[in-house]
């Protein structure tokens, strides 16, 4: 499969977001759970005003000797241009930085987000197998029938190996285990009997879609999550630790998000639901004409 070529603009966003992110994400961690959301709220004050502090600390030291002044307004000038980035992120849509074990604690926190959206859900994830766990399972395959039935298309962009559909295909028909699946098959698994459902009750004419792509690692660097109301992003860290960068929708880091799944569409390739096992479809054919 072809490498996902990054733009210059892609590799300037993600520095900055990421970098910004995983430094007050890394500073606050190991703090107590209680503590970390009044302190994941004032963070960017709190790094800007000791940048500030440093900054005038610096400046009086330096005051007293006369020779140094130069770099005493070279140190300022720098100061001030990490101030403007700090701001930048503000004025960009960048809403909070989390753990994610904050959102988690709360139950209710990702149900409600599901249940709110009605018009946009685009998922990123390596096989996004939390969606089908007991806690989210009935939410989250109502809300997608219901954006389905209701002419709304879903997409969802998945990374790792591709799945094999025909192992799929068996579990249908029964000669083989649905534990015997990859992740990335049991969720395709689960996504092909959403599908199959709607159309055995005959919901078929007008619905939307369901689009499901498979990339690797390289063209799917990060977690995204996006409905109507609700941006998240979480790149993919090798120490196994997650955090969570909150956008506002409308706002500039939003809309880079979403500039760049369109183009992730791209580079990806697209899993087909519709297939359909050959050896049920002879069974089902051989038993329509052996009635008439």
């Amino acid at each position: 499969m072809r490498a996902y070529n990054r733009n210059r603009s892609r590799a300037v966003l993600f520095g900055g977001i990421i970098f910004f992110g995983f430094a007050i994400w890394a500073y606050t961690k190991n703090m107590p759970e209680d503590s970390q959301s009044e302190m994941r709220q004032t963070v960017y004050l709190s790094i800007a005003c000791s940048i500030v502090a440093s900054g005038v600390f610096y400046f009086m030291q330096s005051a007293i000797d006369a020779d140094i002044n130069e770099n005493v307004s070279t140190e300022l000038s720098d100061i001030h241009r990490k101030l403007e980035q700090i701001d930048d992120l503000y004025k960009n849509g960048v809403l909070s930085i989390r753990s994610k074990k904050y959102y988690d604690k709360n139950g209710n926190f990702w149900k409600n987000m599901i249940r709110e959206t009605s018009d946009q859900l685009d998922l990123v994830g390596r096989d996004i197998s939390p969606w089908f766990s007991s806690e989210y399972r009935n939410v989250f395959i109502d809300k997608v029938k219901s954006m389905i039935k209701n002419k709304k298309n879903i997409r969802i962009i998945l990374s790792g190996d591709a799945p094999d559909m025909e192992n799929v295909l068996k579990v249908e028909e029964g000669s083989k285990d649905e534990k015997e699946l990859s992740k990335i098959e049991a969720t395709c698994y689960e996504l092909k009997q959403i599908m199959n459902e709607l159309k055995s009750n005959k919901v078929k004419k007008g619905i939307g879609n369901l689009d499901v792509y498979i990339g690797d690692l390289e063209q799917v660097p990060y977690m995204y999550i996006r409905t109507d109301s609700r941006c998240f992003i979480s790149p993919y860290l090798s120490t196994g630790d997650s955090f969570l960068l909150e956008m506002e929708v409308g706002f500039e880091c939003a809309n880079w998000m979403n500039l760049d799944f369109e183009e992730m569409l791209k580079n990806v390739k697209r899993i087909n639901l519709e297939k359909k096992n050959e050896r049920i479809r002879k069974k089902v054919r051989r038993k329509f004409l052996f009635r008439k």
